[in-house]
């Protein structure tokens, strides 16, 4: 029977390979070797003979997973499959243990091709004779390399999934179907009316769905699983305390590889207000069909008095022929009657987002009436979206003759819907960003902290502070980004001040080709006259940054150019709604050879979370980021692109006169003897504040907690000359402590800072008796003086 695996090979010296002895074979066992012979080459895994760790024979399959040929293999040590050492040790010592103790044995392992790339491998092996492994052990292999790709991917799937739960202000949801469990964010158990303490289930679940639409969203659940298609469902909820809303779903279903559902991740809201509004515009619109019918009936017999009306009032025969053009249809579209009469008017205005004629038909038959969305073309070439009502108009005996058309030009509202739609989002973007700042800064005032007494402390080792004065820059722009992530969530403001674009351009571009490929050919020039503007170097920097990563993500394989121009531009600003007193604009330009956009990608490109690109390659924000930045700074930003002809952004930043500001770092800091007692929840800012204080001259008492910092202070006002406090603290916050401060001793200087806050401001900071109000994170020299502002003099 194992004739087939057996068969003597002998290697270039002549030396067999196999042992001199063998054991007998059962003849019985060797009149199955045609069989077993077929069955070896049709199997549909890798099949292989190895003996004392040399491959003695293999399958087709198995040499088309490995790459080699039968001759490459046979004769060749099993080591030739592993890419390292250490795999093949490990294979060779786990399945010959396990054949050992159970006479078969599998383990999950590496190996590489011929061609070089590794694969992932399921192998089991069992051997001829248990007693004696040296007569040979067979295995199977079976590539896993799909199979591990896609656990890894699930894997990360759950992982994002935790993370925007623990995030997303949302009603998000999980459901493992394989155990059952159900997992709901905070915001979900809000949204349902129960507590966080009950336990999230299915069950839990469908108790406070509307009785009326268990069964309904039930099937639409099943419906999803079962035809691969996203959830989308609208149901009443009654919670706990009686009020019934509505709220809308949506989930996608995960498969495993055989196609079973494992998991659905989905999200709530809240629609009632919507359904609210939809009812009333649905009793107004049956108001207004009444209305309508009701007209009609008069408007047969006095087709003058349509001509009054200020819609487009419009009736075709039955194939769609022109036979009633009012003059509102004239004063829309652009023609008079004599020029549309007889036209199709399909053909005519182009008509598109039409329901198919047999739909219409249908419930033109069924209702008497159509009402829907359509986009027309003018005399002119304009495009137009217009809200169209369509009536029947029937015979004495019921029999349709004509249709009446109502075109409402809905144009301008539709775009004002659009601005609306996109400010509401960005407002959205805004307010998570703000979120996140307050660590954020307290993160960056320990690395700003340390390394400026790092680089006091290293004045002879010219290499460790190079490296450190660029720890320092890089945290100085972070710091940067922060005060705009803030001004633009409304947190707070930052000083813009006029700088000259062309350097920082200059900088943001070197920056750049460090990391774009050198397949790309990338270039740059600047043209400007006058390039100074009133904006932030890091806002310049990430208007270049996110605009060049996105043309070099447009170039495929990475192959193509991308050029970057900055230069001067007139052009009258109604085109692009900017401000009518300002008409000189600096112009960044950003232009790639890649695969360009359709229309209809190009009006959602600014939209947060948009994107086009795989899972992975993008999250959809970074022109959402441009589109904030260069708004906010009075200028416009404008898109050209066709398919497979690349694209082209242009921002538009408007010019000013002042002269670009020179930032001068101070030298020598002030210093004091003072007595300070420094209060901070972060211990490592507290170390901070105290170590360089101390440096400065200060004495200082430190405190972690601002219920004790209070405690100290109370034991001997006397015993300080300042205090110096954060604003967010558990507890107490900084403003209760300083409140407290003063009532206890009216005449101590107080300093509060704080990453961002949303009670206390500059203004009302100084109104409580504060002295000085600090934005996180510090430099050194800034405390310094503020300092000094406070306490007066130079301290000695």
């Amino acid at each position: 029977m194992y004739k087939v695996f057996t068969m003597k090979r002998v290697p270039k010296n002549g030396k067999p390979l196999l042992p001199a002895k063998r054991k007998p074979v059962d003849q019985e066992m060797l009149g199955s070797e045609a069989r077993l012979k077929s069955i070896f080459r049709a199997a549909p895994v890798g099949i292989g003979l190895v003996i004392n760790r040399v491959i003695m024979e293999a399958n087709d399959l198995l040499c088309r997973m490995t790459g080699y040929s039968k001759e490459e293999l046979i004769g060749q040590s099993a080591r030739l499959l592993y890419p390292s050492d250490e795999d093949f040790d490990f294979v060779g010592t786990e399945k010959y243990r396990q054949i050992a103790n159970r006479g078969t044995g599998s383990v999950e392992t590496r190996w590489r091709r011929k061609d070089g790339t590794v694969i992932d491998v399921l192998l089991s092996s069992g051997a001829l004779d248990p007693s004696d492994l040296s007569i040979g052990v067979t295995f199977t292999a079976l590539d896993i390399t799909d199979r591990k790709r896609m656990e890894s991917a699930l894997r990360s799937s759950h992982e994002q999934t935790r993370i925007a739960q623990a995030a997303a202000n949302a009603g998000l949801w999980d459901w493992d179907m394989q155990t059952g469990k159900l997992e709901w964010s905070e915001q979900f158990f809000s949204l349902i009316g129960l507590s966080p303490a009950a336990e999230p289930s299915f069950d839990t679940w469908l108790k406070v769905v509307h009785p009326e639409d268990r069964e309904p969203a039930m099937k639409k659940i099943q419906k999803a699983i079962d035809e691969h298609i996203r959830l989308e469902n609208e149901y009443r909820i009654t919670r706990s305390d009686g009020e019934e809303r509505w709220l809308a779903a949506l989930g996608d279903t995960f498969y495993s590889d055989t196609g079973k559902p494992e998991r659905m991740i989905g999200i709530c809201i809240d629609i009632t207000e919507r359904k609210r509004i939809e009812e009333e515009l649905r009793t107004s619109r049956d108001e207004f069909e009444a209305q309508v019918l009701e007209r009609t009936a008069e408007l047969r017999h006095r087709a003058e008095l349509l001509d009054l009306a200020h819609d487009a009032i419009i009736v075709t025969d039955m194939e769609g022929r022109i036979i009633f053009w009012n003059r509102g249809a004239e004063k829309i579209y652009g023609w008079t009657p004599d020029e549309v009469e007889g036209s199709v008017i399909y053909e005519l205005l182009k008509t598109r987002s039409l329901p198919s004629f047999n739909d219409l038909n249908s419930i033109l038959l069924d209702q008497n009436t159509w009402e829907g969305e359509l986009e027309h073309t003018t005399k002119d070439g304009r495009t137009l979206s217009i809200l169209s009502r369509w009536v029947f108009q029937r015979d004495e005996a019921g029999n349709p003759i004509a249709i009446m058309r109502i075109n409402l030009d809905i144009t301008a509202a539709k775009q004002a819907e659009e601005s609306l739609r996109q400010a509401h989002k960005m407002e959205a973007i805004g307010t998570l960003a703000g979120g996140i700042a307050h660590d954020f800064n307290n993160i960056l005032a320990a690395i700003i902290g340390f390394t400026e007494m790092a680089i006091e402390d290293v004045p002879d080792r010219p290499l460790v502070e190079r490296n450190l004065q660029n720890v320092m820059t890089s945290a100085t722009r972070a710091r940067e980004l922060v005060k705009q992530i803030l001004a633009f969530s409304r947190k707070t403001g930052y000083e813009r001040s006029p700088i000259a674009l062309t350097p920082v351009v200059e900088e943001t571009v070197k920056l750049l080709r460090a990391s774009v490929p050198a397949t790309i050919d990338m270039k740059f020039s600047a043209g400007a006259t006058s390039d100074t503007v009133t904006a932030t170097p890091v806002e310049v920097q990430q208007i270049v940054m996110n605009l060049a990563t996105n043309a070099v993500l447009a170039l495929e394989d990475r192959k193509g150019s991308l050029v970057i121009a900055l230069s001067d531009t007139d052009f009258e600003p109604d085109a692009f709604t900017l401000d009518q007193a300002s008409r000189e604009y600096l112009q960044i330009m950003v232009k790639d050879t890649g695969a360009g956009m359709t229309p209809e990608v190009m009006k959602r490109i600014f939209e947060p979370f948009f994107t086009t690109r795989e899972v992975g390659k993008g999250s959809g924000m970074g022109l959402a980021v441009v589109y904030g930045i260069v708004n906010d700074l009075g200028g416009t930003i404008a898109v050209e692109s066709e398919p497979g002809k690349g694209s082209t952004f242009r921002a538009f930043l408007p010019k000013v006169k002042a002269k670009a500001k020179e930032q001068v770092e101070r030298v020598e800091l002030p210093r004091g003897n003072e007595r300070v007692l420094f209060v901070d929840d972060e211990p490592l800012l507290v170390d901070w504040g105290k170590e360089t204080l101390e440096r400065l001259g200060y004495k200082v008492t430190t405190a972690t907690d601002s219920t004790k910092a209070l405690q100290t202070f109370s034991a001997d006002p006397s015993r300080f000359d300042l205090v110096i406090t954060d604003q967010a603290m558990p507890r107490m916050a900084g403003s209760d402590l300083c409140a407290k401060l003063l009532r206890i001793r009216g005449d101590i200087p107080i300093i509060l800072c704080t990453g961002h806050s949303e009670t206390v401001s500059p203004e009302k900071a100084r109104e409580m008796g504060i002295r000085e109000f600090l934005m996180k994170p510090l430099r050194r020299n800034e405390l310094a003086s503020a300092i000094r502002r406070v306490l007066g003099g130079d301290g000695g």
